[in-house]
């Protein structure tokens, strides 16, 4: 190896980290940039609901803060239920999705079965070569032979 290639190869691995690291800290502030904007939405929620229950039925702090606890408990079960609703429903689509690409892979497996089983000795032998061919040949050009 030269060093020129040696230098590339370098240059090539150190910027591909640079870009790795760049990506990793970007979804690392994205992840707590959500995280923190869905607990001011929370907070400002319950502000909200602290309000229209204090100044709707006139009650004090405590008893309005017992409401509203109550109130944000029976809200969070009830998008709890929607959310396992909708997983539920994606795991299904999933899991037909799944099955549909075994099926497929199986009757690719057994027509290459069947198309192996129609060829002569002469073509496996040709196949064979091929394959091996290009097994070498990609060996070869990697570098690794």
């Amino acid at each position: 190896m030269t060093p020129t290639t040696f230098k590339q190869i370098i240059f090539k691995l150190s910027i591909a980290g640079v870009i790795l690291g760049l990506l990793a800290n970007t979804y690392d502030i994205l992840i707590g940039a959500f995280l923190e904007t869905l607990h001011v939405l929370f907070e400002v929620i319950e502000i909200i609901l602290d309000n229209i229950i204090e100044n709707l039925f006139h009650t004090g702090v405590h008893d309005t803060q017992t409401i509203v606890f109550y109130l944000m408990i029976a809200i969070g079960i009830s998008l709890a239920y929607c959310l396992s609703r909708a997983i539920a429903h994606l795991y299904h689509a999933l899991l037909d999705t799944w099955r549909s690409c075994v099926d497929t892979c199986r009757s690719y497996k057994v027509s290459a079965y069947l198309y192996w089983h129609e060829l002569s000795l002469f073509r496996k032998i040709t196949w064979v070569g091929y394959v091996v061919l290009m097994i070498v040949a990609s060996l070869m050009f990697s570098g690794l032979m």
